[in-house]
């Protein structure tokens, strides 16, 4: 299987107990709806901002068009707070799906040091705070490969 929502969708089926979807049928439509958005949109901030975990790229790759890509983000984050997020520092209280699609842009905001609303950066600090996403932040420092598609703004060491 290759497609990231398949593999959410699947995964959920197989670990029910984990609850990777929220349980009220609107809020599980609406996590469904922003990973959609994220699977298929976003294509400016992508391009320009490429997860690099290890990098520290203040200011880089922003552009009009980057900016409106992370208003959308934020604007996303901060209804699903609002609406889903009571039992908890996430989308909708709890570590689901959605938090999984939306943590390469977490990422992205740190590496490119992306100014937030107060509500967007206390999520991203949030997900930083998981362990799962410390250990992968941490693998990834560790990485040496270098992808130049990947790395536009660095150099080959």
């Amino acid at each position: 299987m290759w497609d990231s929502l398949a593999i959410c969708e699947t995964v959920a089926e197989l670990f029910p107990e984990k609850h990777l979807w929220p349980a009220d049928a609107r809020a599980r439509a609406h996590a469904r709806a922003i990973c959609a958005e994220m699977h298929t949109g976003f294509r400016n901030l992508r391009g320009a901002m490429p997860m690099n975990i290890r990098a520290s790229l203040p200011g880089k790759g922003m552009n009009p068009a980057v900016e409106r890509d992370i208003q959308r983000v934020t604007a996303l984050w901060s209804d699903c707070r609002s609406r889903y997020g009571s039992g908890g520092d996430l989308l909708f209280g709890h570590f689901t799906v959605a938090d999984a699609y939306y943590a390469p842009v977490a990422m992205r905001f740190i590496t490119y040091a992306a100014s937030l609303p107060a509500a967007a950066r206390d999520y991203v600090e949030a997900m930083r705070n998981l362990s799962a996403v410390a250990e992968w932040m941490a693998a990834a420092k560790r990485e040496t490969a270098f992808v130049a598609a990947d790395e536009p703004y660095a150099e080959r060491k």
